[in-house]
Formats: structure tokens, sequence, C-alpha cells
């Protein structure tokens, strides 16, 4: 059996979030391939959306510096109503370890 790749422990990690989200009763989804701000979003059935960009670190590794970075770049967006920004941190056999809103109105 080979390791998977980093591409697919990403996969794997935007998944889990939009897990998390469809047990909360958001309509899902991924934007695959598309290297832009967001991994995965969500729609509320109010309304509401919730734009994700997820982080992977494996144990014992730092993540810090990658998540400072993703903060960084999603406060230079601009504010829109009933959107959130934020930024999930999976760190491999701990699970996600931050889950910060960066912004909302």
């Amino acid at each position: 059996m080979s390791k998977r790749t980093n591409y697919e422990r990403g996969v794997e990690t935007e998944r889990k979030i939009m897990d998390i989200l469809d047990e909360a009763g958001y309509v899902t989804f991924r934007t695959a391939g598309s290297h832009g701000c967001f991994d995965v979003g969500g729609i509320a059935p109010n309304g509401g959306v919730r734009l994700i960009q997820s982080k992977r670190a494996k144990k014992d590794t730092s993540w810090r510096s990658d998540f400072e970075q993703a903060v960084d770049q999603l406060r230079q967006l601009p504010r829109n109503p009933n959107v959130s920004y934020e930024v999930w941190v999976w760190v491999d056999y701990q699970g996600f370890v931050k889950m910060e809103v960066v912004q909302c109105e």
C-alpha cells in the first residue's frame, strides 16, 4: 500500500469539514483545485454562508505560521453580509485544533 499524498490528506480534511457542516444542516461544496482563498463552503438554511480555508499539519510540527498567513489573507478580503471567512486547522492524531472565524458580518 502506498503512502497518501499531501493532496489526498488535504482532501480528507476538507471532507471532514463538509461532514461537520452537513450534520449542522448546511449545503456544502468543495472548491477542488481552485487554489483560491477557500477550500470548503457551506450555505445554511437561513441563507448564511461560511467560507473555510482548511489547513492540515502533521503531529509535532508547527502550523501556526501557515495559520497566521491564511488569517492575514482573509482579513484583506471585503466584508460581505451573511458571510463568514474561517480558517480550520487539523493536526494528525489530534483533530481540529483551531477553528477561527476571521471575518463575519
